[in-house]
């Protein structure tokens, strides 16, 4: 895949090990990692309910799940419903995109920065990636009432219909228009990719050569992830760990 081909092609070699961190033996790195992050997932993923098979165009032969979820405001006790399309990893699946991570950019597979990417990845995302679908987040302002933000292939977007950001639960219809949105109903294209939060900028510094202005970012995100999901490697994962570890 010309993806892959060219975030490996400009990446800086890997830093040699240090004697800070003791290197650990990779399998059993990822076993211990996968344990541990088991019951961490089941506290994080809230979105993770009621779960119904889909096929998604541009996602077949992924298993791609339709969750039905409800959050609850802290401010005026509220509930709200909504459904999010996700493919999400298991923890052993998780585990080796973290560890292959770290190895990736440190030179060596340590506590230190497994620890560090695994608490980013749970705050970030929970280790959740929607497909498409709203998000329920109380984040602006993180004032105890929840957000709609709908996401596409990772990425969080404005869809045309769907009001961004609004604090009141999201009718049928504008249920059915983040479900089943296109490329074309996206009005803007936000930064971060998930699981990892990845920026287009840490895509490009670790050698990545496609175009990821507005939408085609969507493009980059979906093709990566979807190499990732058959693979110890996850590219997006790569990057920022080059970028912040």
């Amino acid at each position: 895949m010309v993806l892959l081909t060219c975030l490996g092609s400009g990446s800086s070699p890997a830093q040699a090990p240090s004697s800070s961190q003791p290197e650990l033996d990779r399998e059993a790195a990822i076993e211990r990692l996968a344990k541990e992050l088991a019951p961490r997932l089941i506290q994080a993923r809230y979105m993770e309910a009621n779960p119904q098979p889909i096929t998604v165009t541009g996602w077949e032969g992924y298993p791609t799940t339709n969750y039905t979820y409800s959050v609850r405001d802290r401010a005026s006790g509220t509930n709200k419903t909504a459904s999010v399309i996700m493919l999400n990893p298991d923890a052993r699946q998780l585990a080796r995109w973290i560890v292959t991570a770290c190895r990736e950019a440190k030179g060596k597979v340590d506590e230190a920065s497994i620890h560090k990417l695994v608490n980013h990845i749970i705050s970030q995302s929970g280790a959740q990636f929607p497909v498409r679908g709203v998000v329920y987040e109380d984040i602006l302002p993180a004032n105890g009432i929840n957000e709609i933000y709908c996401f596409m292939d990772g990425v969080t977007v404005k869809i045309n219909g769907v009001d961004h950001r609004s604090e009141k639960q999201p009718s049928s219809e504008q249920m059915q228009k983040a479900l089943k949105a296109r490329v074309a109903d996206v009005t803007w294209v936000g930064k971060y990719a998930r699981i990892q939060s990845a920026t287009r900028e840490d895509y490009q510094q670790a050698g990545g050569k496609e175009d990821v202005e507005g939408t085609a970012w969507l493009n980059v995100s979906r093709k990566l992830y979807q190499a990732a999901w058959k693979s110890d490697r996850n590219e997006l994962m790569i990057a920022w760990a080059k970028a912040h570890l």
